[in-house]
């Protein structure tokens, strides 16, 4: 069984905002590498290791910890005197700003909305443009997500009538044939139209997508599918379809995880900015 603390490391997320701590924090943290991991190993039973401290707000120190037999890093605070540890997202400021999710964009352990968005519009993650009007949704798009599917038939009506335009960028993370149907549609001549075909042959009952997996698979589209499932994690998403986008009212990139309960009423407040990739010219 997993220590809490390591159980714990998954659920980090949480609130966009600058680490404004940061500022005032001292340049050494309090507690040392050394300090902090005899604290981290005892509470995690060995299972986590620290592998850098840093000062944060009002005394405590961060502490940047990973699995011991490998894994992804995390942000977990420490005491002042390294008697006691906080783990995971209840960590915050009294704006209800999340320490843990500035610290972790600090770190370089994660990527903002905006930095995600950016990469995820960009050629290299050969993302799949319908719609010829309108803003632009961005979205992380499993080929065997259920949810993913409902929603591709839920936005074709706004798309047709020109409301909005859909960027989808392949990723393979639900099921072990996610990874070789992503990259043979990505791989055909044709990706909308392969996209297509996958949506109109999907098999709701076992949920799988309707496109054939390519099981030798194309190096150079499974290297992009690959790239892609890294930003999904370095986002720090948790499932498929995540949604990118900007919304009236909105001075940031917006993210929503899952499908929206109100797909008409989260169309009508799409906008086409601030950011250029949400399609301002």
């Amino acid at each position: 069984m997993k220590s809490r603390l390591v159980l714990a490391l998954a659920a980090v997320g949480g609130l966009l905002g600058a680490p404004a701590w940061a500022a005032t924090a001292p340049a050494q943290p309090a507690v040392s590498v050394a300090q902090a991991q005899q604290l981290v190993g005892s509470a995690s039973h060995g299972a986590a290791r620290v592998v850098r401290v840093f000062a944060g707000p009002d005394g405590m120190v961060g502490a940047v910890i990973e699995p011991s037999e490998g894994g992804a890093q995390q942000v977990v605070w420490l005491t002042p005197h390294a008697q006691a540890l906080v783990t995971g997202n209840n960590f915050y400021d009294a704006e209800g700003n999340s320490l843990t999710y500035q610290a972790m964009l600090a770190q370089g352990l994660m990527t903002s909305p905006a930095a995600t968005l950016t990469a995820a519009a960009a050629p290299a993650s050969r993302p799949i443009l319908l719609g010829s009007k309108g803003p632009i949704l961005t979205e992380l798009f499993d080929p065997n997500c259920i949810y993913c599917h409902e929603l591709y038939q839920a936005l074709k009506p706004a798309i047709a009538a020109g409301q909005l335009r859909v960027r989808y960028v392949l990723v393979g993370v639900v099921k072990p044939s996610s990874l070789p149907r992503a990259a043979a549609i990505l791989a055909a001549k044709d990706p909308a139209a392969a996209l297509a075909q996958d949506e109109a042959r999907f098999d709701v009952k076992d949920e799988e997508g309707g496109y054939p997996p390519d099981k030798t698979m194309d190096a150079a589209a499974k290297a992009v599918v690959d790239a892609n499932n890294a930003l999904f994690d370095k986002m720090g998403a948790s499932g498929t379809p995540t949604l990118l986008y900007c919304a009236t009212g909105q001075k940031d990139v917006q993210t929503l995880g899952g499908m929206p309960k109100d797909v008409a009423g989260f169309v009508a407040q799409l906008a086409s900015g601030p950011a250029r990739e949400c399609g301002a010219k």
